[in-house]
């Protein structure tokens, strides 16, 4: 009989190979990585330099990379080696104001998350992260230097996974996660989602995070706030919130609410959609095992620690946020005692004609691809 359920936007019973992607496989030789020879490797203190050997043992010994991956990961690495290195120039050559009152949306991928992330930016109260500033952070490059590297890394990523934009949009200009920023000490959940490393996964159950984040404080106080409150967002901080406190003691929190099996299987199609880039194990019941692991116990962790401060915590619902985006704007505005004015609504109204559902395209999956116990069926979110 034939199967006739939409095709899933990440396919893997048929992984999408791009022009690109078979090019680099067919003729590249990427040598393995010696972290020793890297220049500026002193810049890295020990904890982190410990972190990323253990980070590129779990890469070899489970991840399976394709020669794009194997590319992607030692561009990586030496990309955090030269963020050190800028980070640390920057701060001994300038002084810079410290981080007040910093607010961070919180809940898991598919809560709703960026859409209230785009509309409470858009108001023009409060300072994000640009995406075209997430690559090379705290370069001294030219702003417009650092878009057009930016704008050439989103059509690769395109390329190469067509479907990766509706799962997640990504724009030039517009407001971004703190995902990358977070990556600079080899502490991320990033790593086991864009790569098949289980052992670095179970090393995350009891890692410190709080590097993590002060070097984060670092990055932000570089970039600057333009006299306004930052608001920040990325799911991994939900696993993190002690070392966000420790880091920024009068952070607010933002924290986003949907039924777990409503998520789980759109972020593994997410995983799937960085892992079909690069590598060559794409095993979907593997994904949907560790997405289920790492999901269970970051939210045990973040909800003990929001519990025992729900004075900084303000909870919304999925549906709220999709139902009424103008009320929840306003709740949160009150919430963290910023003034919701005509002109923030009017902008608020303008982003809600950018930032519509489906625009790419509904985002497609198959719940027995990752769940083979469960009911075939297909869904979208």
């Amino acid at each position: 009989m034939t199967d006739k359920r939409p095709t899933p936007t990440i396919d893997l019973r048929n992984p999408h190979q791009s022009f690109i992607g078979r090019t680099i496989e067919a003729v590249a030789r990427p040598k393995s990585l010696d972290l020793a020879s890297v220049r500026h490797l002193e810049c890295l203190d020990e904890t982190t330099r410990k972190n990323c050997e253990f980070f590129l043992e779990c890469i070899d010994e489970s991840a399976e990379l394709n020669k794009l991956g194997q590319i992607m990961v030692q561009g990586l690495v030496k990309e955090v080696i030269q963020n050190h290195r800028q980070i640390s120039q920057r701060l001994r050559e300038d002084q810079f104001p410290a981080i007040e009152a910093p607010i961070f949306i919180l809940g898991l991928p598919r809560t709703g998350s960026t859409f209230l992330f785009n509309l409470l930016g858009s108001s023009g109260v409060l300072r994000m992260l640009r995406q075209w500033e997430t690559l090379k952070i705290c370069s001294r490059k030219p702003a417009f230097m650092k878009m057009f590297e930016a704008a050439l890394m989103l059509k690769l990523m395109h390329h190469l996974s067509p479907g990766f934009r509706t799962v997640q949009e990504l724009r030039l200009k517009g407001p971004e996660e703190c995902t990358k920023p977070l990556m600079n000490c080899f502490v991320s959940q990033s790593f086991p989602t864009l790569f098949h490393i289980p052992r670095y996964n179970r090393f995350l159950e009891t890692a410190d995070y709080l590097p993590s984040y002060q070097l984060f404080g670092k990055q932000l106080q570089i970039l600057g706030n333009h006299g306004k409150r930052w608001l920040l967002k990325s799911p991994i901080h939900l696993q993190s919130i002690d070392s966000i406190l420790e880091v920024f003691p009068d952070a607010s929190f933002i924290h986003l609410h949907r039924d777990f099996d409503e998520v789980k299987c759109s972020i593994c199609s997410l995983a799937a959609a960085y892992r079909c880039m690069t590598s060559r194990r794409l095993n979907g019941p593997e994904i949907g095992s560790e997405v289920a692991r790492y999901l269970s116990r970051d939210l045990a962790k973040g909800q003990a620690v929001l519990d025992a401060n729900r004075e900084k915590v303000l909870d919304i619902h999925y549906r709220q946020i999709v139902d009424q985006p103008i009320r929840t704007a306003k709740e949160v505005f009150a919430f963290v005692d910023c003034q919701f004015t005509a002109d923030s609504e009017r902008a608020i109204q303008q982003e809600m004609k950018v930032s519509i559902p489906n625009k790419f395209g509904k985002h497609i999956y198959r719940v027995e691809d990752y769940y083979p116990s469960s009911p075939n069926d297909s869904a979208s979110s």
